[in-house]
């Protein structure tokens, strides 16, 4: 059951964030969200110095202009408009640039988080089925990703895994609506998380139900107790006593 090509397939986590308080931190700092946008906004702040330090100079250039060169075959300030032209389209480049790495480095740490989530709540299965390793051994979590996402965003992930492995057919399906239709795929593994917790827990209140019968009670005995002594009916029974 490796996860280590999940986070190559990593849904976007705009559309599955995970975020598990009780899930193990990887040994690797995590960056949180906020970090990442302290990130890309510094880099941002540097970037926006960098172009207005550009602009101002090229002001001063067009400033500090010789006269003379108005005669020149090249109108100056279709010059300048050029430079300034280039100069913001290099602004934009760069500020794209930076946006994608943090847009990059986001994507990395949700992918983390989900493996840490999805491994801490799978080893929770081998208490509660005996046969839970033979049942998930051949379920690859890198096949299906998003399922495998989407699963470990939910409380009771070795549940659902569970019963996805035990029913191929269930999990072609849901796989396939994760490729047209993440969010709908969401809700109808949302919808089997509830039923499958709804189902154990009516179990489990009906085996705390459940009490042996009591034994039966003793009944007396029909048959008269002898205290050794013939009573007038014994005596009549007696053959001797017959004429």
């Amino acid at each position: 059951m490796d996860m280590n090509q999940v986070s190559e397939h990593v849904v976007d986590p705009a559309i599955a964030p995970v975020v598990d308080a009780n899930a193990p931190q990887a040994q690797e700092k995590q960056l949180t969200q906020s970090q990442v946008n302290k990130i890309v906004q510094h880099e941002k702040s540097k970037l926006e110095e960098k172009y207005q330090r550009e602009l101002a100079a090229l002001q001063q250039q067009r400033t500090q202009s010789d006269a003379s060169t108005s005669s020149s075959a090249q109108n100056p300030a279709d010059t300048e408009e050029a430079s300034y032209q280039k100069m913001r389209n290099r602004f934009v480049a760069e500020l794209e640039e930076n946006q994608r790495q943090a847009v990059q480095v986001q994507r990395e740490a949700a992918a983390r988080q989900t493996v840490d989530a999805y491994v801490s709540k799978m080893a929770q299965g081998k208490d509660a089925y005996a046969d839970f390793e033979e049942i998930t051994k051949e379920f690859d979590p890198a096949a299906f990703p998003q399922l495998a996402a989407f699963s470990a965003q939910l409380d009771n992930t070795a549940d659902i895994i569970y019963e996805l492995a035990s029913n191929p057919s269930k999990l072609v399906t849901l796989d396939t609506l994760a490729l047209r239709n993440p969010r709908q795929a969401q809700a109808e593994l949302l919808k089997l998380s509830k039923s499958i917790a709804a189902n154990k827990e009516a179990k489990s209140n009906a085996d705390k139900r459940y009490t042996p019968a009591p034994l039966a009670r003793l009944q007396p005995s029909k048959v008269s107790g002898s205290n050794g002594k013939l009573e007038i009916r014994d005596l009549r029974m007696q053959p001797w006593l017959k004429g």
